[in-house]
């Protein structure tokens, strides 16, 4: 018998709402609830206030980045439970470990591999909890 996917509470954040869109559309068809953010100052709000599991932020936000939402929430009491996913149109292991070291879990470049995106999804808050 298969297990059946966890549900999870996930906020998309991107400038682009096309990207926004569609990642929220893959998501929610797999059963997950989604919210979106624009910008990175709207993202840390939506973060406090309410209970995701995950975040998938774009690097090249508006005003402040995705590095800085990144250690900020870090610095929150959500920071220890939730799992980020940087994702960003440059790929380059430069770009990989400062995402790394602002406290990203994992690195997706643009545009995202919807396969292995669904895959994070699903896996990613438990292997988080895991290495805790």
């Amino acid at each position: 018998m298969v297990s059946p996917i966890p549900h999870r509470h996930v906020l998309v954040v991107d400038d682009i709402e096309d990207v926004r869109v569609a990642i929220r559309m893959l998501l929610e068809l797999e059963g997950h609830t989604v919210r979106e953010a624009r910008d990175g100052e709207s993202a840390l709000k939506a973060l406090l206030t309410g209970e995701f599991d995950i975040a998938l932020i774009d690097l090249g936000l508006p005003g402040m980045d995705g590095h800085e939402l990144a250690r900020r929430i870090r610095h929150t009491d959500i920071g220890a439970r939730i799992s980020l996913v940087a994702v960003s149109g440059q790929g380059t292991d430069k770009h990989y470990d400062e995402a790394i070291d602002a406290g990203f879990d994992e690195f997706m470049p643009k545009p995202p591999d919807m396969g292995v995106l669904g895959s994070w999804v699903n896996e990613l808050p438990r292997r988080h909890a895991q290495n805790k």
